[in-house]
């Protein structure tokens, strides 16, 4: 049996399904932002910090009172 209303079993599982989602388009957005260096020395770091930036972004999104800095 599980420890959850089937109401917050349901939300946890909209979640996860929207996480996974989401993970797939950070990882397609930010490998596009890779590939404008090219072959170039930027293409690590760009890649980076444009995780950090979605990871961010997805922070705030997900827990609207956190005081996370904003990506710059």
């Amino acid at each position: 049996m599980s420890q959850f209303p089937a109401e917050i079993e349901g939300a946890l599982a909209s979640l996860k399904h929207a996480q996974t989602a989401w993970q797939k388009y950070r990882d397609a957005h930010c490998d596009m932002v890779a590939r404008e260096y090219l072959a170039g020395t930027g293409k690590a770091a760009g890649f980076a910090k444009c995780m950090i930036d979605l990871a961010r972004s997805r922070i705030r999104d997900l827990s609207p009172g956190t005081n996370m800095p904003e990506p710059e």
